[in-house]
């Protein structure tokens, strides 16, 4: 049977206007009443199947193309299309003027092109300006507002009509009445980066009366938030209320006291995020807190900075079942006793901001007898020069209980004390030291006399004088992050932390990056600002983190002796274990030997010829071929440079290094064989500066090579299917 004909093509879908498709029930490819959800796909995929397998896709592409398949792809697809409705302002040639998270797709650049869950009836020729805003497509077909769970509204938006387009100035009006139909709504989110708020006019050109100033009174842009804000207090207080739980405000502008006092009365939100940058500060004074007392689990508040410390600990004492606590301006102090009054809290975003008065004696015992909030994420922010010390012992203070699983670091800048008493430039000693049981000052190598890697007792932390650097921190002009806060966080946090960010924060060493690996065995993503005097350094600092999945690098290349082409060799490569040895000792030896003078019959990641035959099927990192991704590497690479005429990469300018001698510092051939480093590595991104490597495996039919095997594996056909490692980057080959 034809396909084409049999199945009628859906129309009430996201991307079509309507003078493109009929929307009414008499149409005869309006598949509303025709979709019959037991019936199984043309795919043969039972029906129940097919809304799991498509909600793993994340574009709106994507879900598009599903709802032209067939019926119950349609039927399935477009309550994902229809979850999440935003808008955006585009110029005639495709570019965004406003988009929040709408995809701008760098191929669909026509004037003419309507864009995901919009309609392109509002133009205004004389700007170039076209609003892309789902408002019509509900209102002409109100069935497809039950599928809407979030909405995201932007003050350009309403702006552009009351500026640019004035003969249509209902765009207000409808976005009111096609949220009146969305009766599962469940968040709502307001974006307002413009210089106008809440109901003030503006001054504008008019082209066409040459130039003279025309005074808009109109209603832009704010005036939409509190009609909206009314709107859901009248829904509240039906009996077909508007489920709403998450409410979310940004603006550059002053709410202003009439929409602090609506919003005063909502009741039943799980979620509130307020950034006002303009006006009087504010918080959820007056009441409000304890109306959200018993539902309220997540609060942002983007500007605390001004209001008495009192206030805020009134209002956080009214919020007992806060899960996740983001706070913008409050001084660190204050932030040690409003955790005291949230035995609940598992994610906690602030800002390091030391204080310039001491705390209350009744603040003080309280904390001493209060207890902390067992925290998952913990993540710390500054932007200002203060001391390095203090802030670290307030960080170990807010982390005292075990279980932390994520650590974010933004410090931009951050000083330690004089380093005139520390002549190695170190940081000081931890305040512990290694357990009885443990050596007395440990190496990298320590744990080379166990058997097996997996009998490792984890709550082993090394001593501070561990993993000594080779180079001081003031020759990067930067400073260090303590090693003795990295061993103090791990002291309670090492069998639960799996993210380590501080990428945006100060200088690590190798060596502080090897402790980190080996102080947290879970860790899975891993990222920081390094000193790197080489390649295999990165090889020989994360060998022990076998869990590692992602890792990025804001890389410092440093002057090394070994900065030369004949010390990129394979010789210089670190080997990895064989999977016979993984649980005997020769995998420590390996990494002892990690810089061996004469070849081994071990696997040579930098060839990358491993070949394995499972079942028929072979797993072969080829070279010899390019693959669909535009690397071509012919031949084994046997060393870390790959020349440009087989599509290397060279990316010193997006790593912050440099060449030398033609050299790439990181290539895709490193990246490769950080990846591939032991069997059973789970690492597939990796981040050097402003380039990303992602790694898979993909099914090729190309046949393996007798060149590019070792270890004589089983011999494979030449028919049989293979699957090929393959590293694809962020940025075309230079």
């Amino acid at each position: 049977m034809d396909h084409d004909k049999s199945i009628p093509r859906p129309v009430i879908v996201a991307g079509l206007s309507n003078s493109q498709a009929p929307h009414g029930p008499e149409s005869p490819r309006n598949l509303q009443h025709e979709a019959d959800p037991g019936s199984e796909s043309a795919l043969g995929l039972p029906y129940d199947l097919i809304e799991p397998i498509l909600s793993f896709l994340d574009d709106r592409a994507d879900w598009h193309a599903c709802c032209l398949v067939s019926k119950s792809f349609h039927e399935a697809a477009t309550p994902l299309l229809y979850r999440t409705l935003d808008s955006r302002i585009v110029k005639m040639d495709g570019r965004n003027l406003q988009g929040n998270s709408m995809e701008s797709r760098p191929n669909d650049t026509s004037p003419t092109r309507v864009s995901d869950n919009s309609d392109s009836n509002r133009n205004d020729s004389q700007v170039n300006i076209i609003l892309y805003h789902p408002a019509t497509t509900l209102l002409s077909n109100p069935h497809l507002a039950k599928h809407v769970r979030h909405v995201t509204e932007t003050g350009a938006v309403h702006r552009v009509q009351a500026f640019f387009n004035l003969k249509h100035s209902t765009i207000t009006n409808d976005a009111l009445n096609a949220l009146a139909l969305c009766t599962h709504l469940s968040s709502f989110t307001w974006i307002d980066d413009t210089m106008y708020g809440p109901g003030i006019g503006a001054r504008v050109l008019d082209a066409n009366e040459g130039g003279r100033e025309t005074v808009v009174q109109s209603s832009i842009p704010g005036t939409f938030l509190p009609r909206f804000i009314d709107f859901i207090r009248e829904k509240a207080s039906s009996d077909t209320g508007m489920p709403l739980r998450h409410l979310t405000l940004r603006t550059h502008s002053d709410l202003g006291s009439s929409i602090w006092a609506s919003l005063g009365a909502l009741s039943g939100l799980t979620r509130i995020s307020i950034w006002s940058m303009d006006g009087p500060p504010r918080v959820l004074q007056g009441g409000w807190s304890k109306i959200l007392g018993p539902t309220l689990q997540e609060l942002e508040l983007g500007r605390c900075a001004g209001v008495p410390p009192t206030i805020l600990e009134t209002v956080i004492s009214h919020l007992p079942h806060l899960r996740s606590l983001r706070l913008k301006g409050v001084p660190s102090a204050n932030i040690l006793i409003f955790l005291t009054y949230l035995p609940d809290l598992e994610n906690l975003d602030v800002e390091y901001l030391p204080s310039q008065t001491r705390l209350p004696a009744r603040d003080v015992l309280r904390l001493e007898m209060a207890t902390m909030p067992k925290l998952k994420t913990l993540t710390v922010r500054t932007n200002s020069r203060t001391d390095g010390v203090k802030m670290y012992d307030w960080i170990r203070q807010l982390a005292r209980r075990e279980g932390l699983e994520a650590f974010k670091l933004h410090a931009f800048s951050v000083t330690l004390p004089s380093t005139a008493s520390y002549p190695s430039a170190r940081p000081p000693l931890s305040s512990f030291r290694s357990s009885p049981s443990s050596p007395g000052a440990y190496s990298p190598y320590a744990f080379a006399s166990l058997a097996s890697t997996k009998a490792i007792n984890y709550t082993y932390i090394p001593s501070a004088d561990s993993f000594r650097n080779t180079l001081s921190f003031r020759d990067l002009g930067q400073t260090l992050i303590p090693r003795a806060f990295i061993l103090d966080l791990a002291r309670i946090h090492s069998s639960s932390l799996r993210q380590f960010e501080a990428a945006e924060a100060d200088v690590m060493m190798m060596g502080d990056v090897e402790c980190v690996c080996v102080s947290f065995p879970m860790l899975e993503v891993l990222e920081c600002a390094v000193g790197v005097e080489g390649v295999p350094s990165i090889h020989h600092a994360i060998r022990s983190a076998r869990h590692l999945s992602t890792l990025k690098l804001n890389i410092q290349w440093l002057p090394s002796l070994e900065d030369s082409p004949a010390s990129r060799s394979p010789q210089a490569r670190p080997t990895i274990p064989s999977e016979d040895d993984s649980d005997s000792d020769s995998e420590f030896d390996s990494d002892v030997e990690a810089f061996p003078d004469s070849e081994e019959e071990e696997e040579d990641i930098s060839g990358y010829s491993r070949t394995k035959n499972y079942g028929g099927v072979s797993i072969v990192n080829s070279t010899s071929k390019e693959d669909g991704y535009g690397f071509s590497m012919e031949g084994p690479v046997n060393d870390m440079d790959v020349s440009s005429s087989s599509g290397s990469m060279n990316h010193s300018s997006y790593s912050g290094g440099n060449d030398t001698n033609g050299i790439s510092r990181f290539t895709a051939a490193d990246a490769r064989s950080l990846m591939l480093r032991f069997e059973d590595s789970v690492l597939r991104t990796i981040g050097v500066g402003g380039v990303v490597y992602k790694g898979k495996w993909m099914i090729s039919s190309l046949p393996p090579s007798s060149s590019s095997t070792l270890k004589d594996p089983a011999p494979s056909s030449p028919s049989d299917p293979t699957l090929e490692f393959v590293v694809v980057s962020n940025i075309e080959d230079q």
